[in-house]
């Protein structure tokens, strides 16, 4: 990389007088929304924290950066990423969070008695972009179980292995138009999509369905793991206890589609409710679960590790299931007004994809009637009435939505709207 130094000390308004401190440099990052722990960018805030004077470090720096972190610290110095102009989407999703945060409606799952212990009043938004661009709100440090979140995941995995042919062989591909847990199949005696829990519990199934039960949550958690960069991840045994002794409805689905042979031959069914309920007891924050969510934008590649996670194949499906069935019976309403693909799940957690863009993630555990998070569906329409993130946004002319993929800024945002 060429003159990296001189670039790094051009965009910070500095010349070769003046010493390149690591403050400067971090709130240069900060900035642009790259965490000072982002592994793409440890070697260059090293050197920069040892360094004495500036000359001495080009020679050093020149030899540090090749292939794709190369390309990326280029396109960060020259604001060539996702959002250039990150400072400024922040402070909008700032405000959003703050007018959400004051709305108190809704009550926590208590149909599970470990989930109504916990606290109404927390709140947390994160953002990951496909650039590995970050924003924090709230408790985004305090974990929650995933709950429905997990299902996307495990449809995933269940495609990866066994290929979408034989999955829809045992699953639908409908709205249920039915709540999330109702003991119901469709016209084929199958689970209507993957999204509910009947077709939860049958991805479940599908994944190594040779293999041990512990071997396929093993291999359940190292995709998380992957997905989220979590180290260990590991599932919430109350919950999980709570959740195996309350799961009466989800058994009761288990034991409807045994009956009809819905599951493939052989399937275990104590083992496959049991693996189901542990996968949603698992335990992430929403900075962890943005980070899942950016990789589903991002067409199945980690944006910082840049492992291929899921083949493109795998997020068109999956991202299709999310936009209609993700949001339990409440999906047509949400697809129409919001028009983003997501999925709650009953913890109070609602993961949004923006496709090529970004992931986010709401928690706050109030429910409205539907089993979906109070603040997570607010935060959702006022993020599509403040930016053109809905689906079809691109087909409005001069659209007066703020477009945060370039540069130009805009000083109000009511001038932005209607």
């Amino acid at each position: 990389m060429k003159n990296l130094l001189e670039t790094i000390h051009n965009r910070l308004n500095l010349n070769q007088n003046n010493l390149l401190t690591i403050d400067l440099f971090d709130e240069f990052l900060k900035e642009n929304g790259i965490a000072i722990s982002d592994t793409r960018i440890k070697p260059l805030r090293t050197y920069i924290k040892n360094a004495t004077e500036f000359i001495s470090l080009q020679p050093k720096m020149d030899a540090l950066y090749t292939g794709t972190n190369e390309q990326f610290v280029q396109r960060l110095l020259e604001k060539q990423l996702i959002i250039p102009e990150f400072s400024f989407f922040r402070d909008h999703i700032t405000e959003i969070s703050k007018e959400v945060q004051s709305n108190c409606n809704g009550k926590v799952a208590d149909y599970i008695p470990e989930l109504k212990n916990i606290d109404p009043n927390q709140f947390a938004v994160s953002i990951c972009t496909v650039d590995g661009q970050v924003f924090n709100f709230g408790d985004h440090e305090t974990d929650f179980c995933l709950q429905s979140t997990a299902k996307p995941i495990n449809y995933a995995i269940a495609l990866e292995s066994q290929g979408e042919t034989y999955v829809h062989k045992h699953i639908g591909r409908e709205p249920s138009g039915k709540r999330f847990n109702e003991v119901t199949l469709n016209d084929q005696g199958l689970p209507h999509n993957p999204l509910i829990n009947a077709g939860g519990m049958m991805c479940c199934a599908l994944i190594e369905p040779e293999s041990s039960s512990s071997l396929r949550l093993d291999t359940i958690t190292k995709v998380w793991q992957q997905l989220t960069r979590r180290k260990p991840l590991v599932y919430d045994s109350a919950v999980y206890k709570s959740e195996k002794l309350t799961a009466h409805r989800n058994y009761a689905l288990a034991h409807l589609m045994k009956e009809v042979e819905a599951f493939p031959t052989d399937t275990d069914l104590e083992e496959t409710v049991d693996l189901y309920i542990k996968t949603c007891s698992l335990k992430v924050n929403t900075a962890n679960l943005a980070s899942a969510a950016a990789v589903i934008a991002n067409g199945g590649i980690c944006p910082f590790t840049h492992k291929h996670i899921f083949s493109n194949t795998t997020i068109k499906d999956c991202l299709t299931m999310m936009s209609f069935c993700g949001m339990y019976d409440f999906s047509g309403e949400f697809a129409f007004k919001v028009g983003i693909p997501a999925k709650s799940g009953v913890s109070g957690a609602v993961m949004l994809i923006i496709p090529n863009l970004m992931g986010i993630t709401i928690w706050s555990p109030n429910l409205d009637s539907f089993g979906n998070s109070v603040r997570g569906v607010e935060f959702a329409h006022k993020l599509t009435e403040r930016f053109n993130f809905h689906n079809f946004d691109s087909l409005i002319g001069n659209c007066p939505k703020i477009n945060p993929r370039i540069r130009k800024k805009v000083s109000k945002v009511k001038e932005t709207i209607d």
